[in-house]
């Protein structure tokens, strides 16, 4: 994966959402040569931003794995983006900054501690509430 014009994320009523990216064949993404994830987010200020937070988050999950839930065994990163009505890059890197989360860390507590990640997901506005919200995203790559 290089680039991915994704466009507009509707955030509806459900307690969680993201965008899913799942890779074939499972346990085919490879991070030895990857050093950052960049992805460019429009927060519009129309949205009701509070419980619907500032958050950006970007993680990856093993669908085929062990628990059976992939968000039992996640890790991810994540930034706030407070700037309104602007493209603002975010950059993260899976080589030298620590994860904002990591399900089970004796699974590997970073992307290339392991290879059995198959899907990729971007979360705006947070989880676990129900506030609705409209964000744009675009150049989603891994460089």
């Amino acid at each position: 994966l290089t680039d991915l014009w994704l466009g507009k994320l509707i955030r509806t009523a459900a307690q969680f959402q993201e965008m899913q990216f799942l890779i074939t064949p499972a346990n085919s993404v490879n991070f030895v040569n990857i050093t950052t994830v960049t992805l460019d987010v429009y927060m519009p200020s129309s949205n009701t931003y509070g419980t619907l937070t500032d958050r950006v988050n970007i993680g990856l999950g093993a669908t085929k794995c062990q628990p059976p839930n992939w968000y039992e065994n996640q890790i991810e990163y994540g930034e706030n983006v407070t700037l309104r009505d602007q493209w603002v890059t975010l950059t993260y890197d899976i080589v030298t900054d620590e994860p904002a989360y990591v399900a089970k860390p004796e699974n590997g507590a970073k992307p290339r501690d392991r290879n059995d990640f198959d899907m990729i997901y971007i979360q705006i506005g947070g989880g676990n509430h129900i506030n609705t919200g409209e964000f744009f995203i675009r150049n989603l790559k891994f460089n």
